[in-house]
């Protein structure tokens, strides 16, 4: 009997067409939103085990599980009176949550835990260091006071946020880049939401590094207006109002091993890594987004990013 493979995400995530493609089966899409309209969801336990059964019907013969990104539950946005709100959120929250432990037998891209761990920013930065990256002086602080300390230390810093750097107000999305600081920026809310200070550098190229199993595909990113927004040092500006260019790029065989030694070392199956290159040629590490997006490097590049996926969770 052929295996097949679950997606742990929503079916609207663009990466998931370029995964199924290359599966011999159907991928079988578990979306814990979709619950709340209705589709079932069932952890039966028995004699033999668990068995997890998914609109109706069981769920057997998975050979890899890929954690992408599930949409999370907003207690506002439930169809229950106010009052129950936080009691309905919170058991949806922990009904999804059993997802984590079940298809043990399968090869999971990645482990939820381990992906949970690997977020921690300041381990990544403290791992790449371990393994040899080069790495930028940082310091992640709720306190203005220690902030303005760095930052008249270093001649240049940039800010940016610990976690998803999106928010929605009043119907529109706003972000939080990378953005250059000095010491007249105004910190005061510093206290309210610690983020992360690093020394700034002025690199000839960024470069995404998608590392799949064992497999590593490099792309360097140009942005077409680089002084178009000088305080901010983030290439997504450009990518969301298509100001970027992206080609292939290959990387010297040592920063290829560290790449794949980075995501192995935090227990993962898939990473996309951030680095820069400076004008010496130095290739300086910048983060490890253990979930991250690939699908737009695949479409400017033509890198086989997603077979290689699929592949992995056929294997």
């Amino acid at each position: 009997m052929r295996r097949t493979v679950v997606a742990i995400s929503h079916p609207s995530d663009e990466h998931l067409p370029f995964v199924q493609a290359h599966l011999a089966e159907p991928m079988i899409v578990i979306d814990q939103i979709a619950v709340i309209a209705g589709d079932h969801l069932a952890y039966e336990l028995n004699g033999s085990g668990v068995t997890v059964v998914h609109k109706g019907r069981p769920i057997r013969n998975i050979s890899g599980v890929w954690y992408r990104r599930p949409e999370q539950f907003s207690a506002e946005t439930l169809p229950v009176p106010s009052a129950f709100r936080d009691f309905s959120s919170e058991a949806l929250r922990e009904f999804s949550l059993l997802l984590r432990t079940r298809f043990a037998a399968a090869r999971w891209v990645s482990d939820v835990f381990a992906i949970r761990r690997a977020e921690d920013k300041v381990l990544q930065l403290e791992q790449a260091a371990k393994l040899g990256f080069k790495t930028l002086p940082t310091l992640v602080s709720s306190s203005a006071e220690a902030a303005r300390s760095f930052i008249k230390t270093h001649r240049s810093v940039v800010a940016k946020p610990l976690n998803v750097p999106f928010f929605e107000q009043n119907q529109q999305v706003h972000g939080f880049y990378t953005t250059r600081v000095t010491g007249k920026t105004d910190l005061s809310g510093l206290h309210v939401a610690p983020c992360i200070f690093q020394v700034a550098i002025d690199p000839v190229a960024d470069i995404r590094v998608t590392v799949v199993g064992n497999d590593v595909f490099a792309a360097v990113i140009h942005e077409h207006d680089p002084d178009a927004v000088k305080a901010v040092r983030d290439w997504r500006i450009g990518y969301y109002h298509g100001g970027i260019q992206i080609d292939a790029f290959d990387l010297p065989a040592k920063i290829v091993d560290l790449c794949r030694q980075h995501v192995k070392a935090l227990g993962l199956q898939f990473g996309a890594i951030d680095l820069v290159l400076d004008k010496k040629g130095t290739f300086w590490f910048l983060e490890n987004n253990p979930n991250g997006q690939w699908a737009f490097v695949e479409e400017e590049t033509g890198q086989p990013i997603g077979n290689t996926l699929a592949k992995l969770l056929s294997r």
